[in-house]
């Protein structure tokens, strides 16, 4: 029986439109400051080229909004009882794993997408953001007779890996910038 699962595109929607949001509004914001920095007579000659360019690049925003769109709306994963495929929306490509190649599963969270991750002896592979995905992992777990193990991450381990990637720039700002330690920031760079 092959069973068809589909992406969460509404989600991933959702996702997208903060990213461009985002990115847009540190667009703007650039373009507002440098307007404002720009002296009077010279206003007009600004708008003249950066209107156009932000015209361009919102189409551009615009297609490329579209087409990941529509790659997310046509991908789908077919499982049958020993074949697992999974159709990208680009085009014909189509991913095709045997299911007793399968070693081990698990699930996780990637990007806040919830994720499976299936082993075999030779790759990973990954399979995000599925509109139901608790009802994949149970037909995936009994088409293998494989459990799925639940990968957490825990906040203390960010935590320590943050600390260990800012403490040295912490420290280097510290000495730069305290009056009594006499050292100049050119003592950073690199010759």
């Amino acid at each position: 029986m092959k069973e068809i699962f589909r992406y969460d595109d509404q989600f991933f929607k959702n996702r997208l439109l903060q990213r461009m949001g985002v990115i847009g509004l540190i667009y703007f914001s650039f373009l507002i400051t440098n307007y404002l920095g720009v002296p009077p007579e010279n206003k007009i000659e600004f708008l003249k080229i950066f209107l156009p360019v932000s015209a361009l690049l919102a189409f551009f925003f615009f297609r490329n909004f579209q087409k990941q769109l529509k790659i997310v709306r046509e991908g789908k994963i077919e499982l049958e009882e020993k074949t697992l495929r999974q159709f990208s929306g680009s085009g014909n490509e189509c991913l095709e794993l045997d299911l007793n190649e399968i070693t081990s599963i698990s699930k996780d969270n990637f990007k806040s997408y919830s994720r499976i991750l299936v082993e075999t002896v030779d790759k990973e592979f990954s399979f995000l953001n599925l509109a139901d995905m608790p009802k994949f992992e149970n037909r995936l777990k009994s088409a293998t007779n494989l459990p799925i193990t639940e990968i957490k991450f825990e906040l203390k381990d960010i935590l320590k890996k943050a600390v260990s990637y800012f403490v040295p720039s912490i420290v280097c700002a510290f000495l730069v910038f305290y009056p009594r330690t006499n050292l100049d920031i050119r003592i950073l760079y690199l010759a």
